[in-house]
């Protein structure tokens, strides 16, 4: 039985074979929990998917196609959150970094005090001073408050949680979803036919005004001579006027119910989104998934942190220790390779330019070499002295 999970945890996970034979079995029940909390989400997140794509599409056929392929991509998505989820090779060498930049950020700062001693009275210099101590501070007690990779990584889990939890809910409350949508489409049936209604008085009011305009110029221009052809004109306009009128109800009503019959196919076992997901948010479920899916992502991720950061634990420090030997004997031997490639083949000794690169550490390459001797912030007076004191001639030398 501990062979399965084990093959599993170590193929979700990407962990190495040969490291996890050598680790404590609490440790493995712990990896093991995490693996089972991410198979219930997997679980949870197929079946979101299914019932989100049937609800945007209404066939099953997509849903059982497109719901797979979200699936995928959701579930992914969080697996590799989780393998992520390790000590990094900087992480020892950005501890002994930082400390180093410590303390010569320390000694610049108190020569820069020294020098800047005598125009300390000036007070752009002591603003200066001020804004460039409180720029050091405040980047550092960011980088140790504010991790921006993990405002991140929380924020795509709560968006993923989300596309989860609506569709969860809604496909455990069946028949309460069902008469949302029923009622939903009962409200468009009713809007449209109180739209047409209104469109139809509309229609008759202006219909009735336009045969009483022509009625009127009929009546004012009768017995005029002149106009008897206008007159003419505006009776017969005024019969095709009356008869429209009269199939006016007929044509209308027909026209009605074509376009009612239409709606109704085009919406008859749709679903609607935004009215389905607003109302969910009132179910006494969505707050038991909401809480359900959370503990699922989260537990898993907080059990990850806790293993790469406690000492308890030593699949961290092995792996480390592994994937560092991997990338230095590989260096080392494409290193000596390259070498004697270009010793043989060009008559070149690569030994002077490996000696003098620009990097102290590869292959990492996180310190950097330095070429020149760091200039310090001197006074006027003391560059003044510097010219009158005797010459003493020094060697050049590549001080760090």
């Amino acid at each position: 039985m501990n062979n399965w999970k084990d093959d599993i945890t170590i193929s979700v996970l990407g962990l190495e074979h040969n490291l996890w034979n050598k680790i404590e079995d609490t440790e493995k029940q712990v990896y093991n929990r995490v693996i089972l909390h991410f198979l219930a989400y997997v679980v949870c997140t197929f079946i979101a998917s299914f019932t989100l794509v049937f609800l945007i599409s209404s066939s099953y056929f997509a849903s059982i196609f497109f719901g797979l392929i979200l699936g995928l991509i959701l579930t992914t998505i969080i697996r590799f959150s989780l393998i992520t989820l390790r000590r990094s090779i900087f992480d020892q060498k950005d501890i002994n970094i930082q400390d180093i930049e410590k303390t010569l950020n320390e000694e610049v700062s108190t020569k820069v005090i020294k020098d800047t001693k005598i125009n300390s009275n000036n007070l752009f210099n002591r603003i200066k001073i001020l804004f460039n101590n409180f720029k050091k501070s405040s980047t550092k007690n960011t980088k140790q408050i504010f991790n921006f990779s993990l405002f991140i990584r929380i924020i795509i889990i709560t968006v993923i949680s989300l596309l989860i939890i609506f569709p969860l809910t809604t496909i455990l409350n069946y028949n309460k979803v069902q008469e949302v949508n029923s009622n939903k489409r009962e409200e468009i049936k009713q809007q449209y036919l109180i739209n047409a209604r209104r469109s139809k008085e509309k229609k008759l009011k202006s219909l009735h005004q336009y045969i009483q305009n022509i009625e009127s110029q009929i009546e004012q221009n009768t017995g005029n001579f002149q106009i008897n052809s206008f007159k003419q004109i505006k009776q017969k306009e005024l019969e095709t006027l009356n008869k429209s009128l009269n199939n006016f109800e007929i044509e209308n009503n027909n026209k009605t119910e074509i376009e009612l019959q239409t709606l109704i196919s085009n919406i008859d076992g749709k679903y609607f989104i935004i009215t389905t997901f607003n109302d969910v948010i009132h179910y006494p479920l969505f707050t038991i998934i909401f809480c359900l899916i959370f503990y699922l992502i989260f537990f898993a991720h907080y059990k990850l942190i806790i293993l790469t950061k406690s000492s308890i634990y030593s699949y961290s420090d092995q792996s480390t220790v592994y994937y560092k030997q991997i990338i230095e004997k590989e260096y080392s031997e494409t290193q000596e390779y390259l070498t004697i490639l270009l010793k043989d083949k060009y008559s070149y000794d690569a030994k002077p330019f490996i000696d003098n690169s620009f990097w102290l550490n590869p292959p990492y390459c996180t310190e950097k070499r330095k070429f020149f001797k760091k200039r310090d912030i001197i006074t006027k007076q003391a560059f003044l002295d510097h010219f009158n004191s005797p010459q003493i001639p020094v060697t050049i030398e590549n001080k760090n």
